[in-house]
């Protein structure tokens, strides 16, 4: 009997390079198809790590020059403070806390960050703000503050400085007004309240008249304005005067004259100097 043996017959080639060619396109449709949905579904691949979290960088401020970093210090104060600061006698039987004070902790969140920019910003401030004094008190406060360590130089940045009527300007009581001015090296813009008093004299319940120029150079020792170089004004706040004035039957202006004829004469008289007079019957902090 004899055996059929079977030998296994491999397909043609020709078969398969025609099936090989039929799967390839089916294989890059699914492939692109794959990659449009993942782009639309913004799908991640499981076994990619999630990143860490990185905290915010700071920025290198200091790195810009001191010119960009001023103009950054006066654009942010000309939005965060006032145009006053004010200075009075916070003692319980001084002023009420109502009002910002200075030196107190007055100034914006920006100045306390760090002391370097403690040195900078303050000085930068204090260029466009008037610092307002309100009592003989304030001025020592201000000038002891003046006086402590690197604060020497915040007083370089000084500009103006209001006076009330409180603050006595006799030759005897002006040393320390005096070594005020001379701190604030900087100063261009004097502001003091002038009470009648300083330029009338009652002799009797019904008459009065005014003081000469020397009586007013005598009560009132202004000469230490003399001695700031670059003051280019002084504004006089005269208070009161409308019942002096009528008692006299002449006008407000003539019942200070003398003050401020004197003040002309002698602080204002040089060059690029103003000398700018107005006159208020009540003295007020919501008037300056």
């Amino acid at each position: 009997m004899f055996q059929r043996t079977t030998t296994p017959t491999t397909p043609p080639k020709e078969h398969l390079t025609s099936k090989n060619s039929s799967i390839r396109p089916t294989l890059l449709a699914l492939k692109t198809t794959l990659s449009r949905v993942k782009s639309k579904v913004n799908l991640t691949s499981p076994k990619s790590p999630s990143r860490p979290f990185e905290p915010p960088k700071t920025f290198p401020f200091f790195r810009l020059p001191r010119e960009i970093r001023e103009k950054i210090y006066t654009l942010l104060f000309k939005q965060l403070i006032h145009s006053h600061l004010m200075s009075c006698d916070t003692s319980p039987y001084g002023h009420p806390l109502g009002f910002s004070t200075f030196p107190l902790p007055s100034f914006p969140d920006l100045c306390y960050t760090s002391w370097r920019i403690y040195i900078e910003s303050v000085p930068n401030l204090l260029r466009h703000t008037d610092i307002m004094l309100l009592d003989v008190v304030s001025v020592q406060v201000v000038l002891r503050y003046l006086s402590q360590g690197h604060n020497i130089t915040l007083a370089q940045g000084i500009t103006s400085l209001t006076f009330s009527s409180s603050i006595p300007w006799k030759p005897h009581t002006t040393h320390t007004t005096r070594a005020l001015l001379e701190k604030c090296a900087n100063l261009r813009h004097v502001k003091i309240s002038v009470p009648v008093a300083l330029c009338v004299q009652w002799v009797s319940s019904r008459e009065v008249r005014v003081k000469s120029k020397n009586q007013v150079v005598l009560g009132a020792d202004y000469c230490c304005l003399m001695d700031c170089e670059k003051l280019k004004k002084v504004s006089l706040v005269c208070v009161g005067g409308a019942v002096e004035a009528k008692c006299l039957g002449v006008q407000v202006d003539a019942v200070f004259e003398p003050v401020v004829t004197w003040i002309r004469e002698n602080v204002c008289r040089g060059p690029g100097k103003m000398l700018v007079v107005e006159h208020v019957e009540h003295e007020g902090i919501g008037g300056w």
